[in-house]
Order: C-alpha cells, then structure tokens, then sequence
C-alpha cells in the first residue's frame, strides 16, 4: 500500500508542479498587466496636462498678438495723422527775382545765385535762360 500512495503522490505531484506553475506565471502576468495599465493611465493624465497647458498657452499668445494688431493699427492710424504735411519748397518770388536777376548782371555764378538765395540750382538756370531770351 505504500507504494500505492507513493505513486499517486508522485502523480499528484507530477501534475500540481506544472499546475502552479502556470498559476503562478498567470498570476505575475495579471500584476504585470494591472501595472502597465496604472503606467498608462498615468501616462494619459500627464499627457492630458501638458495638453491643457499647452492650449492655455495658445489661448494666451493668440490674445497677445491680437493686441499687438490692435495696438499696431492704431498706431498706423495715429502716424498717418500726424505726418507732417509736405514742406512748401521756396519758390522764386518777385523779390528773388530781381535779387537774382541784379546778381546775373553783376556777373555771379548761378550755383552761387542759389545758394545765396536759397533756391534750387535749376530754378536760377531758367531764370538766366529766360533772361538770355528776353535779351537781357
């Protein structure tokens, strides 16, 4: 009878060794699959804030540049009112005519003419152009 109990201990063992085995591996494999979802789960909350703080981000560079183009259009607006009007250039009246006219015959220059009297250098050319013509 010994040998009897033996062999179905030997048996029993032969088939529980392998039994818990596979046990065990099945159980290192649910810890194992409980972690990585917990790896990813926090994962998909990490990600979801620098999501979050990324668009918050976005949402306050887009409101920045908006006021710098309404600060830039204003701007434009403000400049375009305050630029100057173009600057009267002096012209050749009367007075400068004869002043130039009289410095011709004095026998002047005409780029001196016109840096005295402050005139374009062509203006005093036509002058004495005109004055060589009328015969003067």
């Amino acid at each position: 009878m010994n040998t009897a109990i033996n062999m179905a201990v030997q048996i029993a063992l032969a088939n529980i060794i392998p039994l818990g085995l596979m046990a065990l591996s099945v159980a290192i494999s649910v810890v194992l699959f409980a972690l990585a979802k917990r790896n990813m789960a926090k994962s998909a909350r990490q990600a979801s804030e620098r999501y979050r703080v990324i668009a918050e981000n976005c949402r306050r560079l887009e409101d920045l540049i908006l006021g710098m183009g309404n600060r830039l259009k204003e701007a434009e607006e403000r400049a375009a009112v305050l630029v100057a009007p173009p600057t009267a250039r002096s012209s050749l009246n009367m007075n400068k005519r004869a002043q130039a006219t009289k410095m011709l015959w004095r026998g002047d220059r005409p780029d001196q003419i016109a840096a005295a009297l402050c005139l374009p250098q062509n203006e005093i050319d036509l002058l004495l152009k005109v004055q060589k013509a009328a015969g003067g």
